[in-house]
């Protein structure tokens, strides 16, 4: 794989669901930039969906933190109530379910960014396409081309469908020799 090609593989477990992703091909600007444009409104909203989906697993992360770290300081100052409140913060940064809640944390906020920035990748492609739909429709306009191009034809298979797109029969040149 080249440095410029685009790798966008991902895996995320949201909602109890786990979803695996390759947006590369998603991503892309290919040929058919119609296709796109009807997709890419669609591929907004789904993603939008699992970010939002990513932002409440977050807070709920969040949240269950936040109700360990009460119950475990409610425990702490149970045993010793006279207990100084840097040992009590000591003590609860030294449980292991300290660790278990701040990599669940850190978890989701990976997962949110991630999520984050692929529907930015889609909203910036639907821009692109916008951009390119128009550029296209001011070629068809300036040439009076009503086919989509297709990449695979040579200039002159192209020669010959504008030829005949005019009303024209299409030219061959003979080599002399």
């Amino acid at each position: 794989m080249s440095p410029y090609e685009l790798e966008a593989k991902l895996s995320v477990e949201l909602g109890g669901r786990t979803y695996d992703f390759d947006f590369a091909p998603d991503l892309r600007i290919g040929h058919d930039v119609d296709t796109q444009m009807d997709q890419v409104a669609a591929q907004i909203a789904w993603t939008g969906g699992l970010w939002g989906e990513a932002k409440k697993a977050k807070l709920i992360a969040d949240a269950e933190y936040r109700a360990w770290r009460a119950a475990t300081t409610r425990a702490v100052l149970d045993e010793a109530p006279k207990l100084a409140e840097w040992k009590v913060k000591a003590a609860i940064e030294a449980d292991p379910g300290f660790m278990t809640h701040k990599r669940a944390i850190a978890e989701a906020e990976r997962i949110e960014l991630l999520m984050m920035n692929v529907v930015a990748g889609f909203k910036h492609k639907s821009e692109l396409l916008r951009s390119r739909g128009a550029a296209l429709r001011a070629e068809i306009a300036a040439t009076g081309m009503h086919t989509k191009e297709s990449p695979e034809r040579t200039d002159a298979e192209r020669k010959g469908a504008l030829a005949t797109a005019l009303g024209k029969k299409p030219t061959t040149r003979r080599k002399k020799g």
